[in-house]
């Protein structure tokens, strides 16, 4: 982990990784990658897509979301136990790699591209997805879209949060006080922008390298 401590501890990051709450500030730090994944997040946004295209992880985020906020058993034969825990698992690895990145990306030693109107433009006629749940500026820079969330979810918050989402969606019994509405909403809100920022960094990249 010696790669994250040190961008956490750089004085900057300070308002990014505190202790809130119950939080101590080593709950932040990744639980579910290894530490060549901490050292290269951008193989798990890799991983993330090559498994299944941002329509489909969409499509079940979102069926997710209402099993969650309905405190409702998922009978669904394509949305079973075994599914969900997987499913779990790859969202928050995928958290914990945005959150890496972040800091990277405001790390002074690290320096963003400059994306242009034409790229923007370009990039809308070329990719098979393109987001439309975005502003112009998170477009330009995605990691505003990371910045917000995680100012107002910190990652061990999000953890906690998908965990109460999982035990809702497994548990046979309706158990109101596990999950409450509103921060299922406002967690899926986040998840759904968060996705659309991660789609536009994995293919930038992937555009480098063509």
């Amino acid at each position: 982990m010696a790669n994250f401590v040190s961008l956490v501890n750089a004085g900057r990051f300070n308002d990014l990784v505190m202790y809130c709450g119950v939080y101590a500030p080593w709950d932040h730090y990744p639980k579910f990658l290894r530490q060549s994944e901490v050292g290269d997040s951008m193989k798990v946004l890799t991983d993330f897509f090559d498994i299944s295209d941002i329509e489909r992880y969409l499509e079940r985020l979102k069926r997710w979301q209402h099993h969650a906020a309905n405190c409702a058993y998922s009978e669904d034969k394509d949305f079973m136990p075994c599914d969900l825990l997987f499913y779990y698992e790859l969202n928050v690895r995928l958290l914990e790699s945005l959150f890496i990145l972040l800091l990277k990306d405001q790390n002074q030693a690290f320096v963003s591209d400059h994306i242009s109107e034409e790229q923007l433009a370009e990039e809308k006629r070329n990719w098979n997805w393109y987001p439309d749940n975005l502003e112009r500026d998170e477009l330009l820079n995605p990691y505003l879209v990371i910045e917000c969330a995680f100012k107002e979810i910190n990652p061990a918050q999000f953890r906690d949060y998908l965990w109460k989402w999982l035990k809702a969606a497994l548990s046979e019994d309706t158990i109101n006080e596990l999950v409450l509405p509103g921060g299922v909403i406002k967690v899926y809100d986040h998840l759904v922008k968060l996705y659309s920022a991660a789609w536009i960094i994995f293919q930038r990249a992937n555009d480098k390298h063509l």
